[in-house]
């Protein structure tokens, strides 16, 4: 089939079931924009492809994104636990793996190759790349003289127990982000207890008090500050109330300066507000959970982003 190009449009690459994906996509429809949808599910994701340079989809035509909302690239891989995969069933388990492994890779070939091609990226692949590694965020953030927890990536028991020791109250969570941050037990740190090191290293962090605060920015610009009230260590799912604040200098000068210091045009930033008012960065997300804090708050977060977006194509 003879490919045809189309004028620059919009994309967002995510699954279509997203309901983040989704709203963008319809915030920027509204806007008079052409939308492109890219789902990462297999077996839609596999039907885009890259010929001679050009990304191709389904039909053979061209597609040209003037900008690019990067919901989701990787795709879920099944963890092997001996328990729930049964030998009978392991071929058929390694190569789901594998199918998964290889979307990852053309995901994340479309990625780079749409941001080599001009295309603005939110965001671009090295933005990406920090979130899933907490410690090169957090080395990035301190030289730029961003206050963050003092952490610790470590396999090894005796080098947890004396972080323990050192900075008092910690919590651990995983190097690549997505799962909850769970309270260190200093009763639990024997080698026993800490097996699990064995397997691949955990990141251990000073745990810091305060008020959670959730600050959104696009584009170098705070469009939300809230202040998330919860009981929990971890608020995601566990919110009581969310409360939408207003920036002050300091605040929205340090969000400004981690989104710079991170390359995100578009970012999601927890920040603990101690009770002596000191400001500690605890995450940049670079593809956010924004709908439930919209809602509760009517915060125009999905608006701004996608004003971003079309404006990329003006």
């Amino acid at each position: 089939m003879t490919a045809s190009a189309s004028t620059a449009a919009v994309g967002v690459i995510g699954r279509a079931t997203d309901p983040h994906a989704a709203a963008v996509a319809r915030h920027a429809a509204d806007r008079g924009a052409t939308v492109r949808l890219i789902d990462t599910m297999l077996p839609e994701f596999g039907r885009w492809r890259w010929q001679d340079g050009r990304l191709l989809d389904h039909d053979g035509a061209e597609v040209r994104l003037a900008a690019a909302y990067v919901r989701a690239v990787a795709v879920p891989v099944p963890v092997h636990r001996e328990s729930v995969v049964d030998h009978r069933e392991l071929a058929g388990w390694l190569a789901t793996t594998e199918r998964g492994r290889r979307s990852h890779l053309h995901a994340r070939s479309v990625h780079a190759g749409l941001e080599s091609s001009g295309t603005l990226m939110v965001n671009s692949v090295d933005a990406t790349w920090f979130h899933r590694s907490k410690p090169a965020a957090d080395l990035r953030l301190r030289a730029a003289g961003i206050r963050t927890p003092r952490c610790l990536v470590t396999d090894r028991p005796e080098a947890v127990r004396e972080f323990v020791d050192t900075v008092g109250e910690t919590v651990t969570k995983p190097i690549a982000g997505g799962g909850e941050c769970v309270a260190v037990d200093p009763a639990r740190l024997t080698d026993t207890d800490l097996a699990g090191l064995r397997t691949a290293p955990a990141l251990f962090q000073e745990r810091v008090r305060g008020d959670d605060l959730r600050i959104y920015v696009v584009d170098g610009e705070v469009v939300a500050a809230t202040h998330i009230k919860t009981e929990a260590l971890d608020y995601r799912g566990k919110e009581d109330d969310v409360i939408a604040i207003a920036a002050d200098d300091e605040l929205a000068a340090l969000s400004r300066a981690v989104a710079v210091a991170l390359g995100l045009v578009f970012t999601g930033i927890d920040i603990k507000r101690g009770v002596d008012g000191l400001l500690t960065v605890l995450d940049a997300n670079p593809s956010p959970m924004f709908l439930g804090i919209e809602n509760r708050t009517g915060l125009p977060i999905t608006a701004r982003l996608a004003d971003r977006l079309v404006a990329a194509g003006a």
